[in-house]
């Protein structure tokens, strides 16, 4: 499975490090302007925003920030399919 990590921050490198063993993660994406293109984790960068979903190839979307409702409504705004979002809460996954 093809996961996006939504958050490049802390939350989303730790939700990196407890997942990597067991999908293999694309990359991450991030509202910040800042932080588009720029190395997250092992090599794997931050593609940018919404606007950069054409360019990843994704099973899933797994959201780790604060601010997951936002986010949520801005992936379906974009036309991401909601089976295919996801968030952590306290190191679990969960549905949205």
């Amino acid at each position: 499975m093809r996961v996006a990590i939504y958050g490049a921050g802390l939350s989303g490198r730790q939700v990196y490090k407890n997942i990597k063993e067991d999908v293999h993660v694309i990359g991450f994406l991030d509202g910040n302007p800042d932080k588009k293109g720029h190395m997250i984790v092992d090599g794997l960068k931050c593609a940018g925003g919404v606007e950069s979903l054409s360019e990843m190839d994704y099973d899933h979307i797994y959201i780790a920030s604060r601010f997951w409702k936002d986010i949520k409504k801005t992936l379906l705004d974009s036309g991401v399919p909601e089976d295919k979002l996801c968030r952590f809460v306290k190191h679990m996954l969960h549905p949205i």
